[in-house]
């Protein structure tokens, strides 16, 4: 009787171990040297997350992506940190812009994904606000040269275009 109830034990403290280390409450905005833009998932699949076990997907077109400036960095926090008005939120969720935070030794510490179809997005942490500034992140991905295109046909038509 005694084995049953010691398995049982080490199971149930290996279950409560991999809820809080796998927990996404980490703090927010993570801590960071620098944040890089990137664009994926240009097949348009739905839900598709941009950093899978501390990778970044194998569709991001450039995996160098888009280092932001201090004036950006800035500009980014203050879209993705505080209070900012709701707005609509269609049904899709098919991504194609991704935020990732590095730490000094260009170590992944968090990340947001955008589907600006829909104007949705998540994050690496359930700490993050409701409401990002959508539309703010939209500038700022035209900005820094990432194109934010009017349908999903259009993504899979630059995915062709970029393989040639």
């Amino acid at each position: 009787m005694r084995a049953p109830l010691a398995i049982l034990s080490v199971f149930l403290s290996f279950t409560v171990l991999c809820c809080v280390s796998c927990s996404s409450n980490h703090a927010w905005p993570p801590p960071h040297a620098e944040v890089r833009a990137f664009l994926y998932n240009l097949d348009s699949e739905g839900g598709m997350h941009c950093v899978t076990n501390g990778h970044l997907d194998s569709s991001v077109v450039d995996t160098n992506g888009v280092r932001l400036t201090e004036r950006q960095v800035a500009r980014f926090l203050a879209a993705v940190t505080g209070k900012h008005a709701d707005h609509n939120v269609m049904g899709c969720y098919v991504p194609h812009h991704a935020y990732v935070f590095y730490d000094q030794k260009h170590r992944m510490t968090g990340w947001v994904e955008l589907c600006f179809g829909c104007r949705n997005y998540r994050a690496s942490s359930s700490s993050a606000p409701e409401w990002f500034d959508i539309y703010d992140l939209q500038d700022l991905s035209i900005e820094l040269g990432l194109p934010v295109l009017k349908n999903e046909d259009d993504y899979l038509t630059l995915k062709k275009k970029d393989m040639r």
